[in-house]
């Protein structure tokens, strides 16, 4: 209507089109309740002020919550208020906080769309794969493979030696030098050929296989070494939760959240095995302490806790599919589309990307103690062993030669040297001595108001006036007969409907109470009963002539609001009490009618009940039957959609049925319903006309399995008084009925007389058991005769003291506690359960507002808030002991028809192929699949057939709006703007929309790539040990060597050359010392270990990441007013010009991902937008070209799309 025809007047004056429900206002804002006590403060907290109940709140989801309502059209007042109790307990308007959607948690509440990602994750100890740890450099080899190693290399090295000995004169000597020309000889053919030339054959064919051997050994080692480097450079403890299981190891979960049963009856762990714990730091301590090997925690709370603890855990394992964090609304809140849609507006703007960067930058790293300049580079902590191995062998042999040559220079002293020496130190003590005593002399200091009409008898027509007169006049000859010979006693005024079995049960309970008051209070009251035969007119004039003739003190009896009206407007004149027991009055009527009693309570709550039992058995669609008087459409029914609304139940049909309705026009009307899919009805009907319904609905065939038929009290209440015949037509109705106590004496008393006097007054009734009805009307007289006597009020009139008394009573009657507030008696908030079976009903159990359902009266332990965890096993329509769904399947002849799209740009995600002939497709692809098993998956059947659709996706969600589908599979992205003709599963794939662009080799362009393996710390230190050892060979070889000796720049030079070639090969120069080889020989062997351990980084560096983005970023994009491409027949044309800002003339429709390819390769297009389940196939198959690059935005993901109020969407 809005799209098609002009502007419309709203009332008000208003052309804006109204929400059609109210707003909450400041006086009574949404109460929000927030879980006191979450784990992650950085996802929620709620701070105590320190007095009374105020609280400060903050975190990423109220931050989240605060933005959402922000962003709607109009102003939604709120406060929050601190829950202390477990999640399933909240009880507000809304609540905002961490709370997952669970399946069972469905049942209380519907959830907005979810806020984070969602998922299960296990988080685990980590440990280094080798980046941190002093001994990495003999992980490429195991022990037994460094030891034979060394012994083969020693043998290779004494095989040499003890062939060459004879043709060198270096190779002998003394044993000691012999022996460290052996190790030398050993440990420098791993590096090059000795200095030494090989004399013997038999040496060089050794020489020869062993140089090959370590050659293939040292690139080994190379290898291994990178391959470690390469991978993660933390790992996991724990890899799966099998190894956890098959040791019986302790997992620990989140205080309070729905994990316990969750890892007991899904991932099947035993329930002695977990733990519970109330916050990250005990998480972290308990895993510290191997106290539990594991803690299993929602994606967003794994990610605040392995930001903060980023050097000790890890995630490990897969991610359990769970439903992620969401906002709770009661079930058919208006506020859940508005809120959805504003939080698909924020994702799709990046607001909420950009609220979790925020919450993650908080979270800083413990233990970060900066080792790690790059990811990639090796740092000093990874070779501390080798440096203090290689520095410690340097010292030992400087500290060695150091000693030798004092010892040496000590015996070649002269004396006149060790003279001259002693001279000098005894003239520097005596000057010291000289200056001490000179120095001596200067010492030194955070109402719905019933608009009901207030004309209750139009006169407008002649024979209206006509009736009036004659009526007049009979009533003036009749008042003689009608007098009662004794008005000077207290007298009370009846009009009840004695037709009826109501009017019958009233007027014989009466009567006996004005005997009780009789015989308990020795008082004596006079009943005036009126017939008023359901006649107005009649009706009226009766009470004017109780209240002008009989001077009754007081009127009781209007047993509907018709009646209570006119009765009411006659006593109001007279100042004559009226009490009503009718049991629903308009809140206005006490300040129109000051002398109207509603003396019966009001039972507006039993349709909060009605509710409960609907949401129980997770009905969301009811029908509703009711009776079409004033009082049922400007009471009732109100109330019933309030509590239908508060539940999520939503009114697929509402059918008003006149009193007098004729069987065919009821018939009618029955069809429709039977003809629709909902099979939920809820009657509220006076007794004939539901017993007429009822009979009928069976000879239709609709009091068969699978209908629920639900009775509100006005039927229920006379349930006992139906006659055998009629109720076999009832059978299986669930009833809710007013609630009264019928244990006491007292009311054993009255239930014996009762039967008595009701049998031998209205003897073609069958049952003779008193109803609520009875007991009502009994304390409605108790009530007035009480007051009459405590008032003293004997006199003609009843008057506003008598009023006054009335309104001050208080005791215990038949019915209840009797106390009236504000006119009204305080209403019942307690209903029994029926069941109708066999020739009667059976009680199921109770209901109240406080407790919910019980099997007994409300105040044992046994209350819930479900019907079916609480109460008994009951009897359904057509005598079937199995819950009804509630509503129809299609049938094979009628199946659901599925709209699916054609020309999806991923085959593999949906495709549709012609099959040549009519109008024939086969459907196929993952969103087919995925449906297909979902489907199979229910526990009835549930006939479809898929249609194919061609148009853009827009259409196809408005088909199914128009019905025209029953529901739409394939790539569906749920966003904002489709949420207002269709409603969406949660989505089954990851959401989110990235940017794909062409790859280019990363590195190939980078100057200083070759300094990525180490840090410079790492350079700096390899640099000062290789100087430090080049000094101490230097220092040790200098006086066997003239090419060491010089002057000191020549010195100098010869001292930095020999360090630094030592990083390559033995030097030019032969080593005379053992001190200066074992110095050498430890060095090349740490010598090797870094080039390789550097060649090895080097290749991880250059393996892991060989593509990089060509742009990272949508700014640069838009600052060079690059081309950028999106899927044809998708919404992103309209996101990336209204959320991403691109500019309409440099977006790019392409069709298929073929041509995604060929427009990048050809630079086209500089970049493509999909989303993320299309980037994944797309970069995967052609993996060497494109690459995802930028943030993920976030959006809804892919769902199947259904009608809004669907059955199938839960």
């Amino acid at each position: 209507m809005n799209s098609s025809l002009g502007p419309v007047l709203w009332p008000g004056n208003s052309l804006t089109p109204p929400r059609g429900w109210a707003v909450p206002t400041k006086a009574r804002p949404l109460r929000i309740g927030v879980p006191n006590g979450s784990t992650f403060h950085g996802f929620l907290t709620a701070d105590y002020k320190g007095s009374g109940n105020e609280y400060s709140f903050g975190g990423y989801a109220i931050d989240l919550f605060n933005l959402s309502v922000k962003n709607l059209q109009y102003d939604l007042p709120y406060k929050f208020d601190c829950f202390n109790g477990p999640y399933e307990q909240l009880d507000f308007d809304a609540a905002v906080g961490d709370i997952a959607i669970v399946s069972r948690r469905l049942e209380y509440a519907e959830f907005t769309h979810p806020y984070t990602q969602p998922g299960l994750v296990m988080v685990v100890p980590a440990r280094r794969s080798g980046s941190n740890k002093g001994w990495l450099f003999m992980k490429p080899f195991t022990e037994s493979m460094w030891i034979i190693t060394g012994v083969i290399t020693i043998y290779n090295g004494f095989v040499v030696w003890i062939i060459q000995r004879n043709h060198s004169s270096e190779l002998r000597g003394s044993p000691l030098s012999q022996i460290g020309t052996l190790i030398w000889l050993s440990f420098s053919t791993l590096f090059s050929l000795h200095g030494e030339k090989l004399h013997s054959n038999l040496s060089k064919m050794a020489m020869v296989v062993w140089l090959f051997v370590a050659l293939v050994i040292t690139q080994t080692y190379t290898a291994n070494l990178s391959s470690i480097l390469t991978v993660k450079k933390l790992e996991a403890t724990v890899t799966n939760i099998e190894t956890l299981q098959r040791s019986n190891a302790m997992v620990g979960y989140c205080r309070g959240s729905y994990l316990a049963r969750y890892l007991v009856e899904v991932l099947a762990f035993k329930e002695d095995i977990i733990k519970k714990f109330p916050s990250e730091k005990k998480y972290a301590e308990a895993l510290r302490k191997r106290e539990v090997e594991a803690i299993f925690l929602d994606v967003p709370f794994a990610k605040l806790f392995v930001a903060k603890y980023c050097k000790e855990f890890i995630v490990a394992g897969p991610t359990y599919k769970t439903g992620g964090f969401r906002f709770a609304f009661p079930r058919g809140s208006e506020l859940i589309p508005e809120i959805n849609k504003s939080l698909l507006n924020l994702s799709e703007g990046g607001k909420l990307r950009d609220l979790e960067n925020k919450m993650l930058e908080k979270e800083k790293c413990d233990g970060d103690d900066g080792d790690d300049e790059e990811g990639s580079s090796i740092s000093v902590t990874s070779y501390w062993v080798l440096f203090i191995l290689t520095g410690g062998t340097s010292t030992v042999a400087l500290v060695v030669y150091v000693v030798h040559c004092c010892r040496k220079l000590e015996d070649s002293m002269s004396q006149t040297t060790w003279k001259l020496m002693f001279s000098v130190i005894k003239y520097y003590r005596l000057s010291r001595k000289v200056s001490d005593v000179e120095s001596s002399t200067n010492l030194p200091v955070k109402e719905r108001n019933f608009t009901l009409s207030h004309d209750h008898i139009s006169m407008d027509t002649l024979p209206d006036r006509v009736l009036f007169f004659l009526s007049l006049i009979l009533l003036t000859f009749s008042q003689n007969v009608l007098a009662n010979e004794s008005t000077g006693a207290g007298a009370v005024g009846v009009i009840v409907d004695q037709s009826c079995r109501r009017g019958k049960e009233a007027k014989v309970a009466m009567d006996i109470a004005i005997q009780d008051v009789y015989h308990k209070m020795n008082h004596n009251f006079h009943l005036h009963i009126i017939n008023s035969q359901s006649n107005p007119i009649h009706l009226a004039f009766a009470a004017k002539a109780l209240m002008d003739t009989h001077k009754v003190q007081a009127i009781v009896g209007p047993q509907t609001w018709e009646e209570a009206q006119l009765v009411a407007d006659i006593g109001n004149q007279a100042r004559v009490p009226v009490l009503s027991l009718v049991d629903a009055t308009p809140r206005w009527a006490a300040d129109r009618w000051p002398f109207m009693v509603q003396a019966a309570p009001n039972n507006f709550l039993q349709m909060k009940a009605i509710a409960a039992i609907i949401d129980s058995w997770e009905w969301h669609r009811v029908t509703v039957i009711y009776e079409d008087t004033e009082s049922s459409t400007a009471g009732i029914i109100p109330h019933l959609y309030d509590a239908l609304r508060e539940s999520g139940v939503e009114i697929a049909h509402l059918l008003p049925l006149p009193p007098l309705v004729s069987s065919s026009s009821m018939s009618e009307e029955l069809e429709k319903i039977k003809q629709g899919q909902c099979r939920v009805i809820l009657v509220h009907l006076s007794l004939p006309l539901a017993t007429k319904l009822f009979e009928r609905a069976k000879e239709m065939e609709m009091m068969q399995k699978d209908y629920v038929w639900i009775a509100t009290d006005t039927f229920t209440n006379l349930v006992h008084s139906i006659n055998a015949s009629s109720i076999s037509s009832m059978q299986g109705i669930i009833g809710v009925k007013s609630y009264f106590p019928k244990n006491e004496s007292r009311f054993q008393d009255f239930f014996k007389q009762f039967r008595k006097r009701f049998i031998s007054e209205f003897p073609e009734e069958d049952n003779r058991e008193p109803g609520i009805y009875a007991v009502q009307a009994y304390d409605a007289v108790w009530t007035v005769c009480q007051a009459m006597i405590e008032s003293d009020h004997y006199q003609e009139g009843g008057g506003k003291k008598l009023l006054d008394t009335i309104f001050a009573s208080k005791f215990q009657g038949l019915s209840g506690k009797i106390e009236l507030i504000g006119q009204k008696l305080a209403r019942m908030d307690t209903f029994q359960i029926i069941n109708v079976v066999g020739k009667s009903y059976r009680r199921l159990g109770y209901w109240s507002d406080a407790f919910g359902f019980s099997k007994r009266v409300v105040g044992n332990a046994s209350n819930s808030s479900s019907m079916k965890r609480s109460l008994g096993p009951m009897l359904w329509p057509g005598n079937s002991q199995t819950p009804p769904r509630g509503w129809a399947f299609p049938t094979k002849a009628h199946p659901l028809r599925i709209g699916v799209p054609n020309g999806s740009t991923f085959q593999e995600f949906v495709t549709v192929d012609y099959k040549g002939s009519g109008n024939e497709y086969s459907f196929g692809g993952y969103a087919i699949d995925l449906f297909n098993l979902t489907v199979k998956n229910l526990h009835y059947d549930l006939p479809y057939k898929f249609e194919c659709f061609n148009g853009t996706y827009e259409q196809l969600v408005q088909q199914v709006h128009s019905k025209y589908f029953d529901a739409a599979v394939g790539d569906i992205a749920i966003v904002s703007r489709r949420l207002e003709y269709a409603e969406f599963t949660h989505p089954y794939t990851q959401p989110g929309l990235v940017m794909v662009v062409p790859a280019r080799r990363s590195g190939s362009n980078k100057a200083w790539q070759f300094m990525k393996p180490f840090t410079t710390s790492m350079w700096i230190i390899t640099g000062v040990v290789t100087i430090y050892n080049g000094f101490v060979v230097w220092l040790i070889e200098r006086n066997h060597s003239s090419e060491l000796r010089g002057s000191p720049l020549n010195q100098i030079g010869t001292l930095i050359w020999l360090s630094f070639s030592t990083l390559f090969s033995l030097h030019g120069e032969k080593l005379h010392s053992n001190l200066s080889r074992m110095a050498m020989v430890v060095w090349l062997f740490v010598a090797l270990v870094i080039t390789q351990t550097y060649t090895a980084n080097l290749s991880s560096i250059l393996t892991v990441k060989k593509l990089e983005a060509t742009v990272t970023n949508i700014e640069t994009l838009q600052r060079s007013n690059a081309m950028v491409g999106y899927c044809w027949g998708s919404y992103l044309a309209e996101y990336l010009v209204e959320v991403l800002d691109f500019k309409e003339n440099n977006i790019k429709k392409i069709s298929s991902e073929k041509n995604y390819a060929e427009a990048l390769r050809n630079r086209e297009v500089e970049a493509i937008f999909l989303d993320v389940p299309f980037a994944k196939l797309f970069v995967a198959k052609y993996c060497k070209e494109f690459i995802v690059a930028g943030p993920t935005y976030k959006i809804g993901g892919f769902g199947f799309a259904f009608p809004r109020g669907s059955e199938l969407i839960t």
